[in-house]
């Protein structure tokens, strides 16, 4: 039987610890640990092919949804799960939306959490139940991903679309550069490019002025 790979990113550690010990109730797995997106893009980066990702929304500097972002933006065809304390509908769509295959509480329980994991990985889209009735969520397939929505701008080209909704949502040029796999100079340039196109001379008026011309939709 083929040993099925599981990467846990969450920066608490007694919580990944916890995760690892339910999962090895599974046949033939391997966990492994990431207290960082950065971490986890590292491992990925390197060529390890996991079957699943267990990611939790809140962690520090570059949080949950800002992988998924990355995922798509470098092309890499990894089936997540979102694992959050959150029960917020929002976070639930954001994360189906950005790519994910599933949303699970945190405080489900180790049985229901399984349950869900193995239909996740039998392509299904998991969510919390109470959720059913207020989501309306197309079954996902594994290597499903979300594409960058066409702007109205044509002058603006789709790195330059990813730049700006990083910048809308607050990451720094060495944040984005991580997450796009580009070097801090290709952000500024890139970014000298939405100044240049949009009309405007800082962060703040690049975003207001977007958001007018409704390319962060």
């Amino acid at each position: 039987m083929q040993t099925k790979k599981f990467l846990i990113i969450d920066d608490h550690r007694l919580f990944m610890e916890g995760m690892r010990h339910l999962l090895g109730k599974l046949d033939n797995v391997q966990v492994d640990l990431a207290e960082s997106v950065t971490v986890a893009l590292h491992k990925l980066e390197a060529g390890i092919q996991y079957d699943l990702l267990l990611l939790d929304i809140s962690i520090p500097e570059l949080d949950g949804f800002t992988l998924l972002q990355s995922l798509t933006e470098r092309d890499m065809v990894v089936p997540v799960v979102m694992i959050s304390a959150s029960f917020d509908i929002d976070d639930v769509r954001k994360s189906i939306q950005l790519g994910a295959l599933g949303f699970i509480h945190k405080n489900s329980t180790g049985q229901d959490m399984l349950a869900s994991i193995k239909a996740v990985l039998s392509g299904k889209t998991v969510i919390p139940p109470e959720f059913h009735d207020q989501l309306d969520i197309v079954q996902s397939r594994h290597g499903a991903r979300p594409q960058l929505v066409p702007v109205a701008n044509q002058c603006l080209g789709a790195r330059q679309i990813a730049v700006l909704r990083l910048m809308a949502d607050g990451l720094s040029n060495q944040q984005i550069a991580t997450v796009l796999a580009i070097t801090e100079a290709t952000v500024k340039y890139h970014i000298g490019i939405l100044f240049k196109e949009l009309g405007v001379r800082s962060r703040t008026a690049c975003i207001k002025q977007a958001r007018l011309q409704s390319l962060l939709e």
